[in-house]
């Protein structure tokens, strides 16, 4: 499996992914976005901030993520366990469903753990829905503290959304 920077042309795919993980998700009673997030603008704007990347198995894009800078105003009510002044955040995490269960998760926050560190990071943040307990296990599984947790009043997803943190090291 290859992880690499998202090009363009990768859009519609990613925006595919991610919405047939939601689907997925919510069959399990799960949420994380809503059912029409993102919209392919959104993703074409953060692959021309360079911040998303794709898992590719074959030809077949398997995974996506994106390390950014921008992260949800919400983090800064957030008593953060690192002190950064330029962390990284880690957004629109996805893998297709057949594909889960096979390491492609881990490899891919490995991957954003090397890129937020190259980037100059200490931390790299998440938050993640209190209702998606198997990703709340996972990040625990991959070192992250949970250090606290918001509700994002611009989201269309209410409840409250466990805030994630793990030290990075290049």
């Amino acid at each position: 499996m290859e992880i690499r920077k998202a090009s363009p042309s990768d859009a519609e795919n990613i925006c595919s992914l991610i919405l047939e993980a939601s689907r997925d998700l919510n069959s399990r009673g799960l949420v994380q976005w809503p059912p029409d997030y993102p919209p392919v603008e959104k993703i074409i704007e953060i692959v021309g901030h360079g911040e998303q990347f794709v898992a590719v198995e074959g030809r077949k894009i398997v995974g996506c993520f994106s390390v950014t800078t921008h992260l949800p105003k919400e983090f800064s009510k957030v008593k953060w366990a690192i002190e950064d002044s330029n962390p990284r955040g880690i957004r629109l995490l996805a893998v297709y469903p057949k594909y889960q269960g096979k390491r492609v998760g881990s490899k891919i926050m490995k991957r954003a753990e090397k890129e937020a560190a190259s980037q100059g990071a200490k931390s790299l943040r998440l938050a993640t829905h209190e209702s998606n307990i198997p990703a709340n296990k996972f990040y625990a599984s991959l070192g992250y503290k949970k250090v606290g947790e918001i509700e994002v009043q611009d989201w269309p997803i209410k409840g409250k959304f466990y805030c994630y943190e793990k030290a990075v090291f290049v």
